[in-house]
C-alpha cells in the first residue's frame, strides 16, 4: 500500500503471527514466552514499529497483556483457533477495535 504524504502507514504483519520470540514461527515456544511475560515479568515481546500496540503480547487488543491473551495464543497455536488480532483496525488502538 502505498501511503500518501502526512499520512501514518500501518503494519501489524509479525503481531498476527503470534510469534512473541522473534523466531519466525508461532508455536510452544512463543506460548511459553508469553507466559513468562505475562505471569513472570520476562521480557515483553517485540514491539513493532508501524504497529500502534503495546507489542505482540496483547493477542486480543484489548489494550493489556494478560490470561486472556495466553489462552488465546494456546488456542491459536494448538488448535487452529483465531489469529491475534490486527490492532490496524482499531481506531484507535485500543479503545475502538472490532470484536475478536
Amino acid at each position: 500500500m502505498t501511503c500518501p504524504p502526512l499520512c501514518v502507514q500501518c503494519d501489524c504483519t509479525q503481531h498476527q503471527l503470534g510469534d512473541m520470540n522473534n523466531d519466525g514461527v508461532p508455536d510452544v515456544f512463543d506460548v511459553i514466552y508469553l507466559i513468562d511475560y505475562v505471569f513472570s515479568g520476562g521480557a515483553a515481546p517485540p514491539k513493532d514499529p508501524l504497529c500502534p500496540h503495546i507489542n505482540r503480547s496483547d493477542v486480543n487488543c484489548d489494550g493489556a497483556a494478560d490470561v486472556f491473551d495466553v489462552v488465546g495464543l494456546i488456542d491459536f497455536v494448538f488448535s487452529g483457533g483465531k489469529a491475534p488480532c490486527d490492532p490496524c483496525l482499531c481506531n484507535p488502538y485500543p479503545t475502538n477495535c472490532p470484536p475478536w
